[in-house]
């Protein structure tokens, strides 16, 4: 183990391959130990070629034959990794949202609303706007949040929108009545971007009757399905307007990473996101739909 023989192991004190606990400590786990019988716990260890891995300890005493102690390790290094990675994949997402961009669009908005004299349409404009920054400024310190306050910020933002560009749009949500939506959670602000994303690059380009739908679809005890679908003028048109590939812009690319992080904290692989584009039967692009695999986070 860690590049070392048995009898070299055999010859050793924990001290010498372990990294983050002092002699006090491992005296304390052992005491523990002898006390509760077993104790389980995270630390680092050195191996032989001086790498330091993540490893998960658990120490188990049986008073039997005079008492014996074992010892199971086991390395977590990769585990450890990916939720650094994730960490640091989060912090990203804090600086991704309420950008300067949308900032300055939603103040010109209250300007436009106060230069016309619409005192009524500034005000709700405002009462809105407040809520979002309220929302993310909760959000980007929790690691999950319930699909009732999900789909509450998803609608304040699609207000905000709608109003800046004079309700050219409506929404339409459909959810499953088998979701608890208080009691279930996910990780927070994954859907924001891709309705941004359906606004900018689609229904913006309508002349009229753009719809946003909002699908949310229990697959199992485990899985939800998030699906967000526009009948906008599609990627490829998109593309072709705004000179660039609109789907991947950097929230989206976020996004993406998070995803990939966390599959890798789950094993079961229950993250997953798909782009469809939707066809005419006449051959036109008919919008885009994009469909969100989200797991069930711990605890809900």
């Amino acid at each position: 183990f860690l590049g070392y023989t048995k009898e070299e192991m055999l010859g050793m004190s924990v001290s010498q391959i372990e990294v983050n606990e002092s002699p006090e400590e491992i005296l304390y786990h052992i005491n523990k130990v002898k006390t509760h019988h077993f104790d389980r716990f995270e630390s680092r260890h050195r191996h032989k070629d001086g790498r330091v891995v993540d490893v998960e300890v658990s120490l188990q005493y049986l008073p039997v034959n005079g008492g014996r102690m074992y010892c199971f390790i086991r390395d977590i290094t990769a585990k450890k990794r990916a939720e650094e990675a994730l960490h640091k994949s989060e912090l990203l997402r804090r600086q991704s949202q309420m950008s300067p961009h949308f900032i300055f669009n939603a103040i010109n908005s209250v300007q436009s609303y106060v230069f016309q004299n619409k005192t009524e349409d500034a005000i709700r404009f405002l009462g809105v706007f407040a809520k979002i920054i309220r929302s993310t400024l909760d959000f980007t310190t929790r690691h999950q949040i319930s699909l009732a306050e999900e789909l509450e910020y998803l609608d304040c933002y699609f207000d905000i929108e709608n109003m800046r560009f004079n309700n050219l749009f409506r929404k339409k949500i459909v959810i499953d009545p088998a979701i608890d939506l208080v009691r279930t959670s996910i990780p927070p602000m994954m859907i924001q971007p891709l309705v941004e994303n359906a606004i900018k690059h689609g229904l913006i380009h309508r002349e009229r009757d753009g719809i946003l739908k909002i699908e949310l679809k229990k697959i199992d005890d485990r899985g939800l399905l998030f699906v967000v679908e526009d009948n906008g003028i599609g990627r490829i048109k998109a593309a072709e307007i705004e000179g660039e590939r609109p789907y991947e812009s950097k929230a989206t690319r976020i996004i993406t990473e998070r995803i990939r992080l966390l599959n890798e904290t789950h094993p079961d692989g229950r993250f997953g996101i798909s782009y469809i584009d939707l066809i005419e039967e006449n051959g036109q692009p008919a919008g885009t739909r994009v469909e969100v695999r989200m797991a069930l986070l711990n605890g809900h």
